[in-house]
This record gives structure tokens, sequence and C-alpha cells, in this order.
């Protein structure tokens, strides 16, 4: 299978690699096909990948590596990093409640190709409008509002194995998830109605 390796020079962030990745992704993809997101800093468990796979060939659209779901685990974290993800996670939760769903800033995901296509062209240019990491969870909170199967499969966390500090900037993560709430409560609500008309309309094409 041939690899195409796409570059950014200078490094312009979480939100255009997702942007560029998912374009690239999705110009070759078949209905069919499962695309893949993962972290490049090796905390992430890559023996459950199989499993992912198999919740996608069972009809989910969307598969979370999970380590807040059950039997999921954070390893070798610093109290400090472990309490801010914690809280963080919660109040996530608790404003954007999915069923099914405990992690909301997961890199780690699998994706139904068809169905992806489909809510990537629905929102258009604005699946992915927040800077940093914050885009991650913006992504995830914009496929719940779409008829979309969403689900989990429990991960170990080893951040004992990211040889560099993270890039993430935590504070200035969790105003951005703060942000993030309000625009969802108080400016989004008509944009995500006419997303979910446009992609009822390709799904009876």
């Amino acid at each position: 299978m041939p690899v195409e390796i796409i570059t950014h020079y200078p490094n312009k962030g979480v939100k255009e690699t997702f942007k560029v990745g998912f374009k690239a992704a999705l110009k070759i993809a078949d209905d069919n096909d499962i695309i893949i997101t993962k972290e490049a800093d090796n905390t992430s468990d890559l023996n459950i990948l199989d499993a992912m796979i198999k919740k996608i060939n069972k009809g989910n659209d969307v598969v979370l590596a999970s380590c807040y779901a059950k039997n999921g685990r954070i390893e070798n974290a610093s109290w400090y990093r472990l309490l801010l993800s914690s809280c963080a996670n919660l109040i996530l939760k608790i404003f954007f409640y999915i069923p099914e769903v405990n992690t909301f800033s997961s890199f780690y995901r699998a994706f139904n190709a068809g169905q992806f296509k489909k809510a990537f062209l629905a929102y258009e240019r604005k699946l992915l409008t927040q800077d940093g990491y914050v885009c991650v969870v913006e992504m995830l909170v914009k496929l719940s509002k779409l008829p979309l199967k969403i689900t989990e499969v429990p991960m170990t966390l080893y951040c004992d194995r990211r040889k560099d500090a993270s890039k993430m900037k935590v504070w200035q993560t969790i105003l951005g998830y703060f942000k993030l709430i309000w625009c969802a409560l108080w400016r989004e609500r008509k944009f995500e109605n006419e997303a979910l008309r446009r992609f009822k309309s390709f799904s009876k094409k």
C-alpha cells in the first residue's frame, strides 16, 4: 500500500493538520474505508486498533480510544496533570453529554469514511474552527449533533512514553473549552441545524 507523507513548514498547528489530513484521506477513501487519527507521541496503545476497527465494521461511525471508559486508565501522569485532565473532561461531559462517550479530547479515533465524508461536507468549512487542541473536542461535539453512532474502546494512556514535553498549553486549552461551551450554547445552534439538514440530504442520495 503506498504511503503519502504530508508535511507543514512551518508547523501550522492541530486544526490545520486535521483539515489537510482529512481532505487528503477523503480524496482517496471509499465509503467502506476506515480513517484513523492518532497522536504521534507513543502515549496511545496500538494494540486496541483491531477492537476499534471491529466496532466500525459492526455499524458504528466513530470510535474513540478512551482512557476514561470502563477498564481504561492513565499511567504515570503527574497528579496535577491528572487532576486538570479529569476536571476538564468532567466539565465537557456535563455540558456536551454524548451517550457511550466518556472522553472528549482523545486524538486516537476511527471513522467510517463514508459517514465522515458526509459530515465533513455538511459542516462545510466549519467542522474545525477552534485553535489548538480544543478543535479535537469541537469536532466530536459537532459530529454528535448528526445521526452518527459514536462509541468507545477502553485504552491505557502511557504518559511516560512521551519523549518530549507535551506541546499542549494546559490553561490556554481549558479556557478554549469554556469558549467552545459558550459558542455551542449561544452561537452554533442555527448552523448545526443547517448541517443536520445537509447531512440528511446527502444520505438520501
